[in-house]
C-alpha cells in the first residue's frame, strides 16, 4: 500500500515539475542575430537583413535581394550570490546553445516593391523550457529564464517614398493548457494528461525616416507578448492520502510593451547610432500564481496568495557604430561595436521574495564580410557580447523570517558572455 501511494505521489511531483515553460526569449535579452548583438541591441535604422523582422520591420525594405541565413550561438552566464558575511556562491547555470534561421524575400505588386522577412532564434534541446520555483527561492527570472523559448518573427517592410519606410510584423510563441488526473485501482496507478499548445501573437510596427543619404531615424512599437501555461489537476484520492484540486499555472513568457527610438548619422565610412528603449515592466503579471484556490463557499481559507512582482518601467540607452571598409571590388567588410546600459526593473527584494536582477552594462563587438560577383554571393557575420552586471545588495525587512534565503542581505554580481556566427547566402 505504501509503495502504491509513493508511486502516485512521485507521479504528481513529476507533473508539477514538468509543466513549466519558457519565461521569455533570448532575442529580447541579447539580440536575435550577430549584427544586432554586436550593436548591443541597436540597429533599428540599419539594413540588418533577416534580423530586421525582429528589430524593425520597416528596415526590411532596405534588403537588396532574396537571402537565406543560418547561424549558431553560445550564451554562458557566471552569476554569484552572497548572503551577508557567508562565503560567496556561484549560482547554478547552464551554457545555452542557439540556432538562428532567417530569410528575406523581395516581392513586387502594383508597381510597389516590398520585402518579407523571417527570423527564428531557438535554444538547443527544447522548444520551450524554464524553471519556475517559488518566489522565496533565489532566482534570476529575467536574465536566465528569458532564454528558454523559440522566438518566431515575421515582418513586412515597404518604402513607398524615398524619405519614408514602413513596416509591420508579428511575433509568435506558444502557451500550454490542459488537464491531468491520477487514478488508483487496486495496486495500479494511472496518470492521464491532456495538453494543447496554443499560439499567441503580438504585433509590432516600425517607421524609418530618411534625411537625405546620410541620416535616418526610426521608431518601433512592440506590443506586449504573453504566453501562459495552465494545467488543472483534479482531486486525488489515495485512500490514506487526500490531495485537493491543484491549479498548475504560471507565466510561461512575458515581454512588456516597448518603444524604441533611434537616430543614425553617417560620416563617410562611419555610421553612428544613438537610441533609447522604453519598456513597460510595471504591467508584469504574477509569475507563479497560487496552486490551490479557496472554494466559493470558503473564500477566506488559508490558501497562500501569490504576491504581484511590482516591477517598474525602464529606459535603456544605447550607442553603436559601424565602420565600412572596402577590401576589394568584390568584398566589403564591416566593423560593428555597441554599448547599452540596461537598468533593472526589479525592485529591492525587502520582502519574502528573492527575484534577483541587476542593472547591466552591455558591450558588443562584431565583424562582417560580404562578397559579390565574381566571388560567391555570401555573407559572414560574427559577434561577441559581454553583459557585466552591476553589483547589488538586497536587504530584508525586520519581519522577514531568519530562515529566508535572503535574510538579512543577499548580494549578487556576475556577467554573461555570448558568441554568435552567421552565414548568409544571397540568391
Amino acid at each position: 500500500m505504501k509503495r502504491r501511494h509513493g508511486a502516485a505521489l512521485t507521479t504528481l511531483l513529476c507533473l508539477l515539475s514538468g509543466t513549466t515553460a519558457a519565461r521569455a526569449t533570448t532575442g529580447s535579452s541579447f539580440g536575435v542575430g550577430p549584427s544586432t548583438r554586436a550593436w548591443a541591441g541597436a540597429g533599428a535604422t540599419q539594413a540588418a537583413g533577416y534580423e530586421a523582422a525582429f528589430q524593425n520591420p520597416a528596415s526590411l525594405s532596405l534588403s537588396e535581394g532574396l537571402s537565406l541565413s543560418a547561424g549558431y550561438g553560445v550564451q554562458s552566464s557566471w552569476l554569484y550570490t552572497q548572503r551577508r558575511q557567508a562565503a560567496e556562491e556561484r549560482f547554478e547555470t547552464e551554457p545555452l546553445s542557439l540556432a538562428m534561421l532567417g530569410f528575406t524575400l523581395p516581392l513586387e505588386a502594383f508597381g510597389q516593391r516590398f520585402v518579407i522577412g523571417f527570423a527564428s532564434l531557438s535554444p538547443g534541446g527544447s522548444v520551450a523550457r524554464a524553471d519556475l520555483p517559488l518566489a522565496e527561492a533565489p532566482q534570476f527570472p529575467l536574465l536566465l529564464s528569458r532564454q528558454r523559448a523559440v522566438d518566431f518573427d515575421l515582418g513586412l517592410g515597404i518604402r513607398p517614398w524615398r524619405f519614408l519606410a514602413l513596416g509591420v510584423g508579428v511575433r509568435a510563441l506558444a502557451s500550454l493548457t490542459g488537464t491531468a488526473s491520477v487514478q488508483t485501482r487496486g495496486k495500479t496507478t494511472t496518470t492521464r494528461v491532456s495538453d494543447t499548445l496554443e499560439p499567441v501573437l503580438a504585433p509590432n510596427v516600425g517607421v524609418t525616416a530618411f534625411f537625405g543619404s546620410t541620416a535616418s531615424a526610426a521608431l518601433v512599437l512592440k506590443a506586449p507578448l504573453r504566453a501562459d501555461f495552465d494545467i488543472e489537476l483534479g482531486a486525488v484520492d489515495l485512500n490514506a492520502t487526500q490531495l485537493p484540486p491543484l491549479h498548475l499555472a504560471g507565466v510561461a513568457h512575458y515581454d512588456p510593451l516597448s518603444v524604441q527610438a533611434e537616430f543614425a548619422q553617417r560620416l563617410g565610412s562611419l555610421t553612428a547610432l544613438f537610441g533609447a528603449v522604453y519598456q513597460r515592466f510595471s504591467q508584469m503579471p504574477t509569475l507563479l500564481p497560487s496552486t490551490v484556490s479557496c472554494p466559493e463557499q470558503r473564500p477566506e481559507c488559508s490558501a497562500l496568495v501569490a504576491e504581484p512582482p511590482r516591477f517598474h518601467d525602464t529606459f535603456e540607452l544605447h550607442v553603436a557604430a559601424t565602420l565600412r571598409l572596402e577590401l576589394t571590388r568584390a568584398a566589403e567588410s564591416q566593423l560593428r561595436a555597441g554599448y547599452a546600459f540596461a537598468p533593472s526593473p526589479v525592485p529591492d527584494q525587502s520582502g519574502t521574495s528573492n527575484l534577483l536582477d541587476n542593472a547591466r552594462h552591455r558591450f558588443g563587438l562584431g565583424y562582417g564580410i560580404a562578397l559579390s560577383e565574381p566571388l560567391p554571393p555570401l555573407g559572414l557575420d560574427a559577434a561577441f557580447t559581454l553583459d557585466e552586471l552591476v553589483p547589488r545588495t538586497n536587504r530584508k525587512a525586520a519581519d522577514v523570517a531568519v530562515t529566508n534565503a535572503g535574510t538579512p542581505t543577499l548580494s549578487t554580481r556576475g556577467r554573461s558572455i555570448g558568441l554568435s556566427l552567421g552565414l548568409t547566402v544571397k540568391l
